[in-house]
């Protein structure tokens, strides 16, 4: 059965997924991205790239940063958190929700291989989308 742009737009998709994180004594919402997050993030890997830095330090603490919330959706974490996470905390949580994200956003080890060339290669975001 073909789908019409209403049927579309109106799916119910799981947005929000809980995950025990023990080592933090309780409980982290982990939120789906949207295409527009998604995209931002992978563009922010880009602009990272366009300072000189190493676009995949810290990728996983600006993907928890971007996804960890409560349970009414409410992000945790902003971009002033980064440098803060790769120093304090342990990385088996963040790996945990880091995982989550990418599942919950349907990355793939195929996408990050594709963005890790294209990183290397100097390509832009526009020749990602084509």
């Amino acid at each position: 059965m073909a789908l019409t742009k209403e049927q579309i737009f109106a799916a119910k998709f799981e947005r929000l997924k809980r995950v025990a994180v023990p080592e933090w004594g309780g409980e982290v919402w982990v939120k789906a991205m949207t295409v527009g997050e998604r995209d931002a993030f992978e563009a922010g890997n880009r602009a990272v790239k366009d300072t000189g830095e190493d676009p995949w330090r810290d990728v996983k603490s600006r993907l928890v940063v971007a996804t960890a919330c409560d349970e009414s959706g409410a992000l945790l974490f902003d971009e002033s958190d980064v440098l803060r996470m790769r120093n304090d905390l342990l990385a088996a949580p963040v790996d945990r929700l880091a995982d989550v994200a990418m599942d919950l956003a349907g990355m793939t080890k195929k996408d990050a291989e594709t963005l890790a060339a294209e990183l290397k290669n100097g390509q832009s975001a526009a020749s990602h989308s084509a």
